[in-house]
């Protein structure tokens, strides 16, 4: 394959996507040959359209970036960079090589004047959009009945009957399905281990990379979360999201009142001791304590409506975090 991206990526940071669609000359004098023998190239074209897509989603935030310090010149790039990441139809390879572009354009157009402590900033941030989930969900298959016949009206709302069809009502928690899904249709994906690790399973292996490369760690709380079951592996996986997110903050102080909210703890009852036992663990308490005393928790309520006002607001909440992290631009 023929790579002419460098040179489109060239060309494209230095002139409007309508400078160049309206004069070939600039495309023919970059590689040394006619329009016409770069369009039969077999590979020139896709990838003249991939850098052109990009380089117009940039040209659509011109105004932001334009009337906005450098500090929020900043951030907008990575917003940028995040838009350009969540393109649906895109598969794999080319929304890294979409990442790959507009990373370069955005560099070559604007970091001129950034310091180096903001150039390793916004790589930073392309790295978490290019490798990090939004989250990572943690839930139980504790008393599944009882959890979804509690919530049967919000299950039969909210989750697709595909779904449904390859789902055990009696032993697998479906309400997880109805958080995922309602997110994935806020374009907010996560995530989500269906068949979760089974026992003598590495937890570290399986589940610290997930949890430590999503924005946010999202648990469904219920009173079969607090079990002393050996493992409970509700715990493990917070215990291990926590030791990662202490890891990070501990290696990047700037980000440390960003990152101290990644953790989401969603409630299936509104009174703590309607879920925690009397008696708890003592391991348990700053888990308990994270939940109810000193970070937000959000309820999921059994009302259709409500619960699915609940769970769009979750997907606010990560979006306002991941633009939290890009507004933390240093000096």
């Amino acid at each position: 394959m023929t790579d002419f991206y460098k040179e489109l990526v060239e060309l494209y940071a230095e002139n409007d996507v309508v400078e160049i669609r309206g004069d070939h000359s600039h495309l023919e004098n970059k590689f040394g040959r006619s329009l016409t023998e770069l369009q039969e190239d077999w590979d020139f074209p896709a990838q003249k359209k991939l850098v052109q897509s990009v380089k117009k989603s940039i040209e659509m935030r011109a105004e932001n970036l334009r009337t906005s310090t450098q500090k929020e010149r900043i951030a907008e790039c990575l917003n940028i960079v995040l838009h350009v990441a969540t393109f649906k139809n895109d598969g794999e390879t080319e929304r890294q090589k979409k990442l790959d572009v507009v990373a370069e354009l955005i560099e070559l157009m604007f970091s001129e004047d950034w310091s180096e402590a903001q150039r390793t900033h916004f790589r930073y941030g392309v790295q978490l959009v290019r490798e990090w989930k939004n989250y990572f969900i943690s839930y139980t298959n504790g008393a599944p009945k009882v959890l979804n016949s509690k919530y049967k009206k919000v299950i039969n709302g909210l989750v697709s009957q595909s779904t449904l069809d390859q789902r055990d009502w009696n032993n697998e928690n479906i309400l997880v399905d109805a958080v995922v899904e309602t997110l994935r249709r806020r374009d907010v994906e996560g995530f989500y281990d269906r068949d979760q690790i089974e026992i003598g399973e590495d937890i570290e292996k399986e589940i610290s990379p997930a949890a430590m490369h999503s924005f946010a760690f999202i648990q469904i709380v219920q009173p079969e979360t607090f079990t002393q079951n050996d493992p409970n592996w509700s715990y493990e996986e917070y215990k291990t999201f926590i030791n990662h997110n202490y890891t990070i903050v501990r290696d990047r102080e700037i980000y440390k009142d960003c990152f101290g909210k990644r953790y989401k703890s969603m409630l299936t009852n509104k009174e703590e001791d309607q879920l925690v036992p009397p008696l708890l663990p003592f391991e348990y308490e700053p888990w308990r304590d994270r939940i109810f005393r000193s970070h937000h928790h959000k309820l999921l309520p059994t009302d259709l409506h409500e619960c699915e006002s609940a769970i769009n607001s979750l997907g606010h909440q990560i979006r306002a975090l991941q633009k939290e992290f890009f507004e933390a631009v240093p000096e």
